[in-house]
């Protein structure tokens, strides 16, 4: 063949023209390859995002359920008593619920359900264990957390001081006193104007609280954007949050309180458990003096022995407490429903009868509280003692110059032990209430060290927690015969002889006294179900002179404030409140606790994918 010209370039374009076609169709390969492989990108990320989406309402769903179920609790009088866990208790012991957070026809369902069950006792404190899991579509999202109560440091129903028997007073926080080292809650004042804040602060003397604030009522006024506390946020330097639960103290009916106080009056050992309304009653008191009220009382000496190792407590039933007329502020709540308060007499002096005491070791108050675990087996609570008084209690009695106590002999009056003392009507503290054992002196006061095993709980279930003033004992009344001795009382048997409990004072004529020492210190977790903690008599003090300083090392739980001192300062007490942070590690007998919020524990929360109904509880 002849290849002209021609030729060579038809075969030439020939050429070019098959080779376009490879090099078009494999562009149409390899760009089918890449538009099938975005398209498999794009559908892939299509459906991680929809489950991304599907996992983060599951999980949100799972959080929803969880608060779900703690604002249930934070509802309850008694969570405990609610999931029926006490042995024997036929209730329930698991609660459940459920909700959903959307539904529709262009959305997944979004569903949660929750579970609260008793899970065991960290040292006395329940732990409770809720189960919440959130689902979307086919993911499932499951929280497990183990919570407990948080334990505060001064509660108050309202910050406030009964004037009457329906009206109350603000009392100022002031730079005077030291109460910055105590974390502090208050409830709201509903009846009080919204416009006011529920903390009074003396802007002219302004305090220092270096613990949180947590307040049940709005930063803002109703319905307004406007800042209540924007004059004196400066002062919190512990931060401050609003809008918290309540303190479950002021729950109407006592319905909180009395279903703590039937679990732990089951608890209590028969031979602990006093009714002083009941004993007998010395003569009646002759005319002419000043106590005009007699009341029942058990006494309660908390000493070591002279070794200074094994903690004891004398206890004498049926004594009687002469009372006076107390001054303008002493209040508590009233059984009566058409007023809120009552003026109550106070403490003045006691008459005790000496052989009607025993004397045990701190340590045969001690018992174990049980509750039963879904599962139906017992768990139990740390060893405590444990005291129950179906009347009044005296705290404390007759100590010399040098802090002993004279039973039955000279012996430190400390308490060395773990012990709760729940009381229907007042507890009185006529002396110093210290833990024996380390103290922590870097405050300038006593306070407990954080190594320091003993603790005492102080509870009054319709009564007042008060230190009384010791100066009304004065007034015991002389004997007939003998000016210079105090007047004995017998029954008309001549059996049973009750005398004065307080020092006689050969300088002064012999006349029987009590004297407070300075600082007056008293370590304990205080709760007061009748109305507030503090000091008798305080505008008509006779220790006013003598007693400069109230050292409360501890906690507080009052229903209402009780009043320390006089707002000028010329009468009472200044505060100097410290709070015992180990309280928070269940060191107190009794879970006697009224706050209503539930945090989870250290290490108590798991969030996973998928259900775990095996996930280990955490080791506390």
């Amino acid at each position: 063949m002849v290849i002209t010209n021609i030729t060579y370039r038809k075969s030439a374009k020939m050429r070019n023209n098959g080779s376009m076609l490879v090099l078009a169709v494999s562009a149409i390969f390899i760009l089918s390859i890449l538009g099938l492989g975005i398209l498999t990108l794009a559908y892939g990320t299509s459906l991680r995002s929809v489950q991304l989406r599907n996992e983060t309402a599951a999980k949100l769903a799972a959080e929803a359920g969880y608060e779900k179920a703690i604002s249930l609790m934070s509802s309850k009088d008694d969570v405990l008593s609610w999931l029926g866990s006490a042995p024997g208790d036929d209730a329930a012991r698991v609660e459940k619920g459920s909700g959903q957070l959307t539904s529709g026809p262009n959305s997944p369902n979004i569903d949660y359900d929750y579970s609260i069950s008793f899970d065991r006792f960290d040292n006395i404190h329940p732990v409770y264990k809720i189960e919440a899991t959130g689902k979307c579509s086919l993911i499932k999202r499951t929280i497990t957390a183990f919570v407990t109560q948080r334990i505060g440091g001064w509660e108050m129903g309202i910050c406030e001081v009964p004037t009457g028997s329906t009206q109350t007073t603000k009392v100022l926080f002031t730079g005077d006193d030291d109460v910055g080292s105590m974390p502090i809650h208050i409830n709201s004042n509903k009846k009080s104007d919204d416009s006011k804040i529920d903390i009074p602060v003396d802007n002219a003397n302004r305090p220092f609280f270096r613990e949180l604030i947590t307040m049940e009522e709005s930063r803002y006024k109703s319905g307004r954007n406007s800042d209540k506390y924007a004059g004196i946020m400066d002062v919190f330097d512990g931060g401050i949050y609003f809008n918290q639960p309540e303190n479950r103290i002021t729950e109407t009916g006592g319905g909180s309180i009395q279903k703590k106080v039937d679990r732990f009056l089951n608890s209590t050992h028969n031979k602990f458990r006093f009714y002083s309304g009941n004993g007998k009653k010395p003569t009646a008191l002759a005319a002419g003096y000043l106590p005009e009220y007699k009341m029942p009382a058990v006494q309660l000496e908390f000493f070591v022995d002279t070794a200074g190792s094994i903690g004891k407590v004398r206890i004498t039933n049926n004594c009687t407490v002469c009372c006076v007329d107390g001054s303008g502020y002493d209040y508590k709540l009233a059984p009566d429903p058409t007023n809120t308060y009552e003026r109550y007499p106070v403490y003045a002096f006691h008459y005790a009868y000496d052989s009607l005491s025993e004397i045990y070791n701190l340590a045969d108050t001690y018992v174990k509280q049980q509750a039963e675990k879904p599962t139906g087996s017992l768990v139990s609570t740390e060893a405590g003692g444990q005291i129950y008084v179906d009347g009044n209690v005296i705290i404390g009695g007759e100590i010399d110059e040098n802090g002993n106590v004279r039973i039955p002999k000279p012996c430190p009056a400390s308490i060395k032990g773990k012990v709760t003392v729940v009381a229907t009507g007042n507890i009185w503290i006529v002396s110093p209430a210290v833990y024996h054992g380390h103290q922590d002196i870097s405050s300038g006061f006593a306070v407990p060290a954080i190594d320091n095993p003993n603790i005492l709980g102080l509870f009054s279930v319709n009564g007042v927690v008060k230190v009384v003033d010791a100066g009304l004992s004065i007034n015991v009344p002389r004997d007939p015969n003998d000016n210079d001795l105090p007047r004995v009382f017998t029954d008309p048997n001549g059996i049973f002889r009750y005398q004065p409990i307080c020092l006689q004072e050969p300088s002064q004529g012999k006349i029987y006294l009590r004297r407070l020492p300075e600082p007056m210190v008293v370590q304990a977790s205080v709760t007061v179900g009748g109305g507030g903690w503090g000091v008798e008599n305080v505008f008509a003090r006779l220790e006013r002179k003598t007693v400069n300083n109230l050292v409360l090392a501890g906690s507080i739980t009052e229903v209402i404030q009780g009043l320390v001192a006089s707002s000028i300062g010329e009468a009472g007490f200044k505060r100097h409140y410290y709070f015992d942070k180990r309280l928070q590690n269940g060191i107190l007998p009794g879970d006697i606790w009224f706050q209503s919020k539930y945090i989870p524990i250290k290490g108590g929360w798991a969030d996973t994918r998928y259900n775990d109904s095996d996930a280990p509880s955490p080791s506390l």
